[in-house]
């Protein structure tokens, strides 16, 4: 199973989307980023793989990262 979150422009700053969780709104896109980040390495520490797809303001993908789950949650 894979967790997607992704970060991307509103009109008010950004917003940050894990899995079915209401979007989170940050100032800026690092913040937004920061805080993907964070939660992709928290399921992955449960065992289950992440991606962050960052959107940039024309709608293209700007970055993506991937957190594989750890192995010592696995066994």
């Amino acid at each position: 199973m894979l967790h997607v979150i992704t970060v991307a422009p509103t009109a008010e700053g950004w917003s940050m989307k894990s899995g079915e969780n209401a979007p989170l709104l940050f100032e800026t896109s690092a913040q937004a980023v920061w805080s993907a980040r964070k939660i992709g390495e928290a399921v992955a520490s449960s065992g289950v793989a992440a991606e962050i797809v960052v959107i940039d303001r024309n709608g293209g993908q700007a970055g993506r990262y991937v957190c594989p789950p750890l192995a010592e949650a696995l066994s």
